[in-house]
């Protein structure tokens, strides 16, 4: 493994003499502060060049400089030798480099066909070529495997997030790209599908287009990487090469420590009391039916299952984001009655949602106010806020969380996705919500911040609060779960206890492989 200040080349491209990309000591200030500071790397024909680091490393800006989104305050571009202006995004993609973003850029209210070729729709005359659009979108839509699953007339807006992922994929596709440039391109995407995905890398690279490829998961990095390039806080830390790659060695390099061994497998049996807390009876709603579960105080529900399964959708029905057509949720005990989110607050409940740019922060709000908003009831008296107790009750809640800011007065849209995970989970335990509920709680965030979730739901069930978990990550689920719950196609069709679970018992029953509703365990027949 080499270090920033060694040199180690992994060899050109096969497709030429030289790389096709070429970025010299890059840097760039917001405000002042540094988010990137002389960073160098080359980018080969048929090659996946992987980067690698912490939330708030500096490598969405890196990508964004390269992208044409961000301007380099210093430092130079070239593509295949020649210096390169990247002003703008039209800049970069005339000069053939497509950014594939983490979060979906979209007009939710134009088609899929539309959103594929904005920017860039085809005409007869001065009107639009309607056919010619509509056929070209189901052309490119089949290239990702979509052609069937998303219609090109469909509203863009209607589509799950993993749909919107697939299209963006598809869109980076419509440009004739030497570059690719991809952030987090499997976060939103089925077992399928992220296969489907490695098919096209590999068809990129053997039309000898260079792939900058940025994930957090670190054995998707190590299978895919030829190569890899290491941020920490805005500087490169490290290079590797293939036979270098491995997800240990890269953490040490991501956080200049090893991650403590604690922080990764199962820890305590909880601190579940026995005592219902949340009673699910029969509940059916949009995308899910007769789902029956129970989370007792200080215990940890993991509902497993693959993207499509249900999970988001009932998740949603309990905290009134969707109305439940049939069954029962008890609190305590006592019906509840849930047609709104603010009923699921009153009951107790507080979700941490996967979109969590959409749904989870205030974007525009202040590190402080997406902290207490919330609980303003317990700094306020009569209505009225309090500064220096809102203050106080700030600082020690994102002390206590470990949120890395500048200053609690920044907006919250400037902090990395982990952060921002941490201020929503912060909102609902300065509340003191007794049921707390995560969808996709890691998703998008780095391997430190990961451990710092883990480390927040185990404090919130330890308390006592009952907590109940969805997630496409096997390893997530085994990890936090008092109980595993599996879904499948609307269904719960597997439960098992920490003992009974394995990745491959549960991996089966979400794929329909094993499993059924009245079993415990994997099913035997």
């Amino acid at each position: 493994m080499t270090t920033a200040g060694e040199e180690r080349s992994a060899g050109p491209g096969r497709f030429a003499l030289g790389p096709t990309l070429t970025a010299v000591e890059l840097t760039k200030r917001f405000h002042g502060v540094p988010a990137l500071q002389d960073v160098s790397l080359e980018l080969w024909p048929g090659e996946v060049h992987a980067l690698v680091g912490e939330n708030g490393a500096g490598k969405s800006t890196l990508m964004r400089i390269l992208a044409g989104e961000h301007a380099a305050d210093g430092g130079s571009v070239a593509i295949n030798g020649r210096p390169a202006r990247l002003g703008t995004p039209a800049l970069a993609r005339d000069l053939g480099i497509a950014l594939i973003h983490q979060d979906s850029i979209h007009a939710p209210h134009l088609s899929v066909a539309e959103n594929l070729f904005l920017g860039r729709l085809p005409t007869r005359g001065l009107m639009l070529d309607r056919t010619r659009l509509l056929a070209d979108a189901t052309r490119t839509l089949a290239r990702v495997g979509a052609g069937d699953s998303i219609p090109a007339r469909t509203p863009f807006g209607a589509l799950s997030v993993a749909k919107q992922q697939l299209v963006d994929i598809a869109r980076a596709l419509t440009v004739d790209a030497r570059v690719v440039i991809m952030d987090e391109p499997t976060a939103s995407l089925s077992a399928a599908e992220t296969e489907h995905l490695y098919r096209i890398i590999d068809e990129l690279r053997a039309d000898g287009v260079a792939i900058l490829y940025s994930s957090h998961h670190l054995e998707e990095v190590c299978r895919l990487a030829d190569r890899a390039t290491v941020l920490r806080d805005g500087r490169l830390t490290g290079r590797a090469v293939r036979g270098e790659l491995t997800p240990a060695s890269l953490t040490t390099l991501m956080l200049g420590r090893e991650l403590p061994v604690t922080s990764l497998p199962a820890q305590s049996a909880g601190n579940a009391t026995g005592e219902l807390r949340l009673d699910v009876r029969k509940l059916s709603g949009p995308g899910f039916a007769a789902v029956d579960l129970t989370v007792a105080r200080g215990e940890i529900v993991a509902i497993y299952g693959l993207v499509g399964a249900g999970r988001t959708e009932f998740l949603h029905t309990l905290y009134g984001l969707s109305r439940a057509t049939s069954g029962e949720i008890r609190v305590d005990g006592r019906v509840a009655r849930i047609g709104h989110p603010r009923h699921a607050i009153r009951h107790g409940m507080g979700l941490v949602p996967e979109d969590r740019k959409g749904l989870g922060i205030f974007a525009g709000r202040s590190v402080s106010d997406n902290l207490l908003l919330a609980g303003y009831p317990a700094v306020s008296r009569a209505g009225v806020l309090f500064g220096r107790r809102t203050a106080r009750a700030a600082h020690q809640l994102a002390t206590s969380l470990r949120v890395k800011a500048a200053r609690l007065s920044m907006g919250a849209a400037g902090l990395s996705g982990g952060n921002q995970q941490k201020l929503v989970i912060g909102r609902w335990l300065h509340r003191d919500s007794d049921i707390l509920l995560f969808d996709e709680p890691t998703k998008g965030i780095d391997v430190g911040a990961k451990a710092d979730v883990y480390r927040l739901i185990d404090e919130a069930a330890a308390t006592g609060k009952s907590v109940l978990v969805v997630t496409s990550e096997p390893e997530e689920a085994l990890r936090l779960g008092h109980r595993v719950l599996v879904m499948c196609q609307g269904g719960l069709v597997a439960e098992f206890t920490r003992d009974e679970a394995d990745e491959a018992s549960i991996r089966a029953c979400a794929f329909g492989a094993l499993g059924s509703k009245d079993t415990k365990g994997p099913a035997t027949s």
